[in-house]
């Protein structure tokens, strides 16, 4: 029961970063534009999509899951400023 719910929490964390680089997609221009503005490379946001949509299905099955959280919390974090 409880492989359970850690896997059920898992797809619910990775869901978020999977959600978050489908925005990154659909609105690409306006992502690049928006880091553009903190100085940040726009090229920078095609390595990030790629991390935020491998490192959750790294998370779901469970291979080396605390790691990809400590990658994807960052790119998260970032993701909200």
């Amino acid at each position: 029961m409880a492989n359970l719910i850690d896997l059920i929490g898992r797809i619910f964390i990775s869901a978020l970063f999977l959600l978050s680089a489908y925005n990154k997609i659909i609105s690409i221009d306006g992502t690049i534009g928006w880091m553009e503005g903190f100085g940040i490379p726009g090229l920078l946001l095609y390595p990030s999509i790629i991390l935020e949509i491998v490192l959750p299905f790294f998370i779901i099955i469970g291979y080396q899951a605390r790691l990809c959280l400590l990658y994807t919390s960052d790119a998260a974090d970032d993701s909200l400023r």
